[in-house]
C-alpha cells in the first residue's frame, strides 16, 4: 500500500517541485601569471551566458605560474545536450577572449 502512495502520489509531486536536472562542468588551463588578468575576460564573458557558473580556481603560487590557472563552466538543464551546449558555447567565447589579451588556453580532457 506504501509502495502504491509513494509511486502515484509522492514522486509524481516531488518531480514536479522538483526536476531532475543534469549538471555538465568542463574546463580549460590558462597560462598567466596573476589571476587578476582573468579577470575582465571572466566578466564579459560570464555577462553573455547567465545559464552558466564560470569560476577562475585559484591555485597556489609558484604552481599556478608553471601549470596554469584552472577555469571551470558549468551549467544546469533538464536536457544534457542543452547543458553542454550552452558550456562549450561559452568556453569558445572564453577562449576568444583570453586569446585577445594575450594568454594561451589549453583543453582540460574530459574524464
Amino acid at each position: 500500500e506504501l509502495e502504491a502512495i509513494l509511486a502515484d502520489s509522492i514522486l509524481p509531486e516531488l518531480e514536479k517541485r522538483f526536476p531532475l536536472l543534469t549538471w555538465v562542468e568542463r574546463a580549460l588551463i590558462v597560462q598567466c601569471q596573476d589571476e587578476a588578468d582573468l579577470a575582465l575576460p571572466l566578466r564579459r564573458v560570464a555577462e553573455r551566458y547567465p545559464e552558466v557558473y564560470l569560476k577562475s580556481l585559484a591555485t597556489p603560487f609558484p604552481e599556478a605560474s608553471e601549470a596554469g590557472l584552472r577555469v571551470m563552466a558549468g551549467a544546469r538543464s533538464s536536457d544534457p545536450y542543452l547543458a553542454l551546449q550552452s558550456v562549450e558555447e561559452c568556453l569558445a567565447s572564453l577562449r576568444r577572449e583570453l586569446l585577445l589579451v594575450g594568454l594561451r588556453v589549453d583543453d582540460v580532457p574530459i574524464a
